[in-house]
């Protein structure tokens, strides 16, 4: 695999469990069963090559969407406000520049196995 991109739905509010065991198995489970950022980690443990040598990149806005639903698509003001308020800070920006080169090295490979 030469480049993996992962785009997050933004990171959830910290919440805590629910006390009612009906509420826990109808809240709190789909919300566990839904978590990406274990998964993200789970990842990068497994493939921890290729987080290393830039081959895999994760954006997650970490601000400004906890209150947006993945259904709530028609809050876009909101949503393209924390999207760049996450992608101005410099650290991101970077990886960005990194996931681009790496995909622009990706192009250039497939262009010269045709020539």
């Amino acid at each position: 695999m030469k480049c993996f991109i992962s785009i997050g739905t933004g990171k959830p509010a910290t919440e805590a469990f629910e006390e009612n065991i009906f509420k826990f198995l109808g809240k709190t489970v789909v919300e566990i069963a839904t978590e990406t950022e274990a998964t993200e980690k789970k990842f990068i443990r497994r493939w921890t090559e290729h987080y290393d040598n830039n081959r895999y990149f994760r954006f997650n806005v970490d601000r400004g969407l906890q209150t947006v639903g993945l259904e709530e698509y028609d809050k876009l003001g909101e949503i393209e406000s924390a999207v760049e308020e996450y992608l101005t800070y410099v650290p991101q920006m970077l990886r960005v520049r990194d996931s681009v080169r790496n995909l622009l090295l990706k192009q250039s490979v497939y262009i010269e196995d045709f020539t």
